[in-house]
C-alpha cells in the first residue's frame, strides 16, 4: 500500500492494509468527539448553572461501523444519556436494559439518564413487527432502568406518529390519542416513581467485577473477520454475570481504576498498547483476577502482529505460548470440567494450540489430532490469577467459568440462591441506606427470601424482616429499603 501524495490516501473502504483501517477508525471517532466536545463547550458557554448537558447515545457501539468514542464524548458532559431498545413479550429478559445500563453508568461512574427506550411496539416501515409489552412489563422495564442507575426514563414517544417511516413506531398513546392500557400502566409507574424516587434517585451501585472494553479491539476484530464476533463475546459474557445478579462496570483502556475490582472479564484485547499490557500484568500480579478470551495481546496499538511468544506481552502471565491457530467445527471437551449439560460442553470456530509453560490445563478438546492442547487454562501469576481462553466457548461453559471465577474471589456467595428470572441489584441510597431492587422476569408467582436486615418495600410499603419472604407478582418489582 504505497501512498506518495494525500490525493492517494484512500478512504478505508478502499484500504487493503488492516493497520491503515483502523487508524481511519480511530480517526472517525477522533472526529465524531472533538465535534460533540465542541458543541458541548459552546453551550456550556451559556446555559445556566441549573442546567446540564448530555447526548442520547445510542447503543450503536456493538454494532459495526461505529464512530462514537461514548466515553472519550461524556468527559466534557456532566450527565451521560443512553438510548437503549429491548425485548417484550415471552422473550423478555431485561438483558438489553442491564447491558445499556452498565456501560453508560461507567461512562463517568455515575447515574444516567434513558433519552429513548420503548413504549409500545417498534418498526419500521410497516406494522410487522409489532410486539407491545405484556401487561406488567412496562412497568417492571421503567423500574429496572432505574435499578441499573438511571436518574430519569423518557419513551419514543409520547403519541404514535401518523404518517412516515416510524408510524408503527408507537409511543405511550396510539394513533386515535386517547387514554388505553399502556398509558394506564404509564400513569401507575409515574406515580409509583414520582411517591418514591426521594429513596432511589442518585443512588449508588458498586461493582467488584468489570469488563474490559476496547474500541481498537472491536474494529481490528472486524478488519481481521477470524470468525470472532467480538461485540457477541461481550454480550455472552455480560449476560452470565447479568443472569447470576453479580453486578458489573466497564473499563476502558485508558482507565487506571482496575485494582478497585476483584474480577476483571476480557473478552479479548487484540489490539493493544504494551502499557495496557503491562497494567493488567501489575493488576493480577498484586492480587488481581482476570479471565481472558482468544486473541488477546496477539496486536501493537498499530495492529502489527507482535514478534514476541504470543499471547503477546500475556504468555507469562498466563504460563502458556502458541504458534499456530486453527479454524474448527464445534467440538466437546473431553469429559465434563465443569459440569454442565453435555450439549453445552463445547467450544467452536477459533482455536489455539496452547502449549502450558506454568499454567495447569483445566479442558481439552475431544478431537484426534488437537486432543493434546488445552483450550482454557489456569495460572497463578504474583498474588493473583488469571484464566486463558483459547477458543470460543457456549453461553453455558462461559457462565460455567465466569461463576468459578467469582466464588473463588468471594463474590458470589450472596446471591447464590438467586439466579435469572429474578433479576436482584444491590445499591446505597442518598440516604446512606442500602436499597435492594427485585424484579420478576417471568409470568409466574415468585417467593423470595430477603436475606438482607430488616426492611421496608417502597413499593408497597410493608415491613419485610431478615429472613421472611415477600411474593412478587407476575412481571413484578420490589424495593427494599433496609431500616
Amino acid at each position: 500500500m504505497q501512498v506518495y501524495k494525500w490525493e492517494e490516501m484512500p478512504t478505508r473502504d478502499g484500504a487493503t492494509n488492516p493497520s491503515y483501517k483502523l487508524e481511519w477508525d480511530r480517526f472517525n471517532r477522533k472526529t465524531t468527539s472533538e465535534y460533540l466536545q465542541w458543541q458541548t463547550k459552546l453551550v456550556s458557554e451559556y446555559k445556566r448553572k441549573d442546567q446540564f448537558t448530555t447526548h442520547c447515545f445510542n447503543m450503536i457501539w456493538i454494532f459495526p461501523n461505529s464512530s462514537f468514542d461514548q466515553v472519550e464524548i461524556s468527559k466534557t458532559m456532566e450527565i451521560a444519556s443512553l438510548n437503549v431498545y429491548h425485548d417484550t413479550q415471552s422473550g423478555m429478559m431485561g438483558h438489553g436494559i442491564a447491558m445499556g445500563g452498565d456501560f453508560t453508568r461507567s461512562f463517568k461512574n455515575g447515574n444516567y439518564l434513558v433519552t429513548e427506550t420503548n413504549a409500545q411496539a417498534t418498526d419500521f416501515g410497516n406494522a410487522s413487527n409489532q410486539n407491545p409489552p405484556y401487561e406488567g412489563q412496562f412497568r417492571l422495564n421503567a423500574w429496572h432502568h432505574i435499578a441499573s442507575g438511571a436518574n430519569m426514563v423518557e419513551y419514543w414517544h409520547w403519541h404514535s406518529n401518523h404518517n412516515g417511516n416510524e408510524m408503527f413506531w408507537k409511543g405511550i398513546l396510539s394513533h386515535d390519542l386517547k387514554p388505553n392500557r399502556l398509558y394506564k400502566e404509564f400513569q401507575k409507574t409515574a406515580l409509583e416513581i414520582n411517591r418514591i424516587s426521594p429513596s432511589v434517585v442518585n443512588h449508588q451501585k458498586k461493582s467488584e467485577v468489570a469488563i474490559l472494553y476496547s474500541s481498537d479491539t472491536h474494529f481490528g476484530n472486524e478488519s481481521m473477520d477470524p470468525g470472532y464476533n467480538y461485540d457477541w463475546e461481550i454480550l455472552r459474557m455480560h449476560k452470565s454475570l447479568y443472569k447470576n445478579n453479580i453486578s458489573v462496570d466497564f473499563v476502558y483502556p485508558e482507565n487506571n481504576n482496575f485494582s478497585n475490582y476483584k474480577l476483571i472479564v476480557i473478552p479479548s484485547i487484540f489490539v493493544a498498547s504494551d502499557a495496557l499490557l503491562s497494567k493488567l500484568v501489575s493488576y493480577v500480579k498484586n492480587g488481581g483476577y482476570v479471565i481472558i478470551g482468544p486473541r488477546s495481546g496477539y496486536c501493537n496499538e498499530f495492529m502489527g502482529a507482535r514478534y514476541t511468544d504470543q499471547p503477546g506481552g500475556l504468555s507469562q502471565l498466563c504460563g502458556i505460548t502458541y504458534q499456530e491457530t486453527t479454524k474448527i467445527q464445534a467440538l466437546s471437551l473431553k469429559e465434563n470440567p465443569f459440569n454442565i449439560k453435555q450439549e453445552t460442553n463445547k467450544i467452536e470456530a477459533w482455536f489455539e494450540l496452547l502449549n502450558p509453560t506454568t499454567a495447569t490445563p483445566l479442558a481439552y478438546p475431544d478431537h484426534k489430532e488437537y486432543g493434546k492442547y488445552p483450550v482454557i487454562v489456569s495460572n497463578n501469576f504474583g498474588k493473583g490469577k488469571a484464566i486463558y481462553q483459547g477458543s470460543i466457548l457456549t453461553d453455558e461453559l462461559q457462565e460455567a467459568i465466569i461463576l468459578d471465577a467469582c466464588k473463588q474471589v468471594g463474590i458470589y456467595e450472596l446471591q447464590k440462591n438467586l439466579q435469572f428470572p429474578i433479576i436482584q441489584k444491590n445499591s446505597i441510597n442518598a440516604n446512606g441506606k442500602p436499597i435492594h431492587f427485585y424484579l420478576n422476569y417471568s409470568d409466574e408467582v415468585k417467593v423470595v427470601k430477603n436475606v438482607f436486615g430488616k426492611a421496608t418495600d417502597l413499593i408497597s410499603e410493608t415491613v419485610i424482616q431478615n429472613n421472611g419472604s415477600f411474593t412478587l407478582s407476575p412481571w413484578g418489582v420490589a424495593i427494599l429499603e433496609e431500616k
